[in-house]
């Protein structure tokens, strides 16, 4: 059988981009705001797209997203074990979500 070609090297200096927003608060396990101080860090394949701080009830709204992409966060804040997640944005690059500290 033919040999699979391997999955490319992203180039994070070419990263997609696009119109599209990731937003959303940063919350606790129990879904309670953190009256802000959470960071989130947002990568595509491991190439750093944004590194934010949060507002004060611990939202957010990282612009620029392309459509139809693949993205994976960290979410850290202070007191707090940090969370992780993945999403892949709409046909518009738009995502919602409300990332959880542990």
């Amino acid at each position: 059988p033919p040999t699979p070609t391997p999955t490319p090297t992203p180039n994070c200096n070419l990263r997609p981009i696009g119109i599209g927003i990731f937003d959303g608060q940063v919350v606790d396990q129990n879904g309670n705001d953190l009256k802000g101080g959470a960071r989130l860090q947002l990568f595509w394949y491991g190439c750093l797209v944004a590194d934010v701080g949060t507002g004060g009830k611990s939202n957010f709204v990282i612009p620029g997203l392309a459509a139809n992409t693949r993205y994976f966060y960290i979410v850290t804040a202070p007191n707090f074990n940090p969370g992780a997640g993945s999403f892949t944005t709409d046909a518009l690059g738009n995502h919602t979500e409300n990332p959880q500290v542990r």
